[in-house]
Formats: C-alpha cells, structure tokens, sequence
C-alpha cells in the first residue's frame, strides 16, 4: 500500500494502519511462540511417563528443562507437588494448568476482533466518502466528474484495504488457534495420563 492510498483514502485509512501493523504484530508473535514453545513431542512424553512410573523423578525434572513448551512446565509443576495431598495437588494443577491455558492463547482473542474491526472501518470509509459525494453534488451539481470521482475513490480505497486487512488475519488467526487448541488438547491429555501415575 503507497502513500497515494493513504492520502486518497482519506482518514479512515489511519486506523486502517494502525489496525494492518498490529494485525501482522500479533502474528508475527504467535508464530514463534509457537515455533519456540511447540517443543514436546509425543516421543518426549512417553520417556517421561516411562521415568515416572518407575518413580524416577530428579531425572525426569533434568529432562523437562530442555524444553520451553507449556507442556512440559506443568508437568514440571505437577512433579513438584508429588509430596502434596491429591486434593491439593489437583488445586495446583487447575491453577497451573489456567496460567499456561493463558499463556497459550496470549493475543488470539485481540487477533480475533481485528477482521470486524477492519471491515468495519473500510465501511466506515464507504460512507464518509459517500456523504462527501453527496455534498459536492448539493454544491456543485453533477458536472464535475473529477470531484465526484474524489469521494468514489475514497469509498472504494477504504472498503478494499479493510477487506485486505481482514481477510489474511482470519486466514493467520485460524491457523495459529488450531496450533493453541491442539496444544492445549495435548496438555490435558498428558496431565491426565501422569496424575493418574503420580
């Protein structure tokens, strides 16, 4: 997008902007987030489960360090609580277990709201520029295409660039929320698995 669309798009375009840079901000982010956390594997989980079950402890905690994925910090938490009381350390793990839900989802719902957002502002613009087409005309008449074609163009400019905005952050949103989602189903299933060895 050139300073041409900025400029005949109106003000509107401004948050459009602002709308555009934090959209690829946030996905960005999440992207290597994930591309960083996403580290434990099944493979991993089976060496730990097989550590547990022989109560091996220390060395399971050595292992988990390696690995920067909510996963493997909660079942760090949960080896951690091994002398608590079982209600107690159910009350921990729920509490734990919200902490890396939060951290997991970290800007998917902001991410979310922008393609409304965007759409929204590019209709904002539709209409602004329209009521400016509608007071040249009350001015001057309809002789002066050039004037006319000014509040079209703006109409059109706005309404196109929220509707680039919007389309590739639902595109990136839904694929970085299947990412949270299947790593959320993972750490339950794994947390369900050791608690019941534990």
């Amino acid at each position: 997008m050139n300073f041409y669309f900025l400029i005949k798009g109106g003000i509107v375009m401004i948050p459009l902007l602002m709308v555009s840079i934090l959209s690829l901000s946030l996905i960005i982010e999440r992207f290597l987030f994930f591309k960083k956390n996403d580290d434990f594997s099944d493979n991993d989980f089976k060496v730990i489960k097989a550590m547990l079950i022989v109560k091996n402890y220390s060395e399971s905690k050595e292992y988990l360090k390696k690995f920067s994925s909510p996963i493997a910090k909660l079942i760090q938490k949960l080896i951690d609580s091994i002398d608590l009381q079982k209600d107690d350390r159910e009350h921990l793990i729920d509490i734990e277990s919200i902490k890396q839900e939060s951290t997991i989802n970290k800007f998917l719902p902001i991410l979310r709201i922008l393609p409304n957002i965007a759409t929204l502002l590019g209709l904002l613009g539709t209409v602004t520029g329209m009521i400016k087409n509608f007071m040249i005309v009350a001015q001057i008449g309809t002789g002066d295409p050039t004037a006319l074609a000014a509040g079209i163009s703006e109409a059109l400019i706005t309404t196109a660039t929220g509707l680039i905005i919007a389309i590739p952050t639902v595109f990136f949103y839904t694929i970085l929320d299947n990412k949270a989602d299947n790593m959320e189903k993972r750490l339950y299933i794994f947390i369900s698995e050791i608690n019941k060895i534990m």
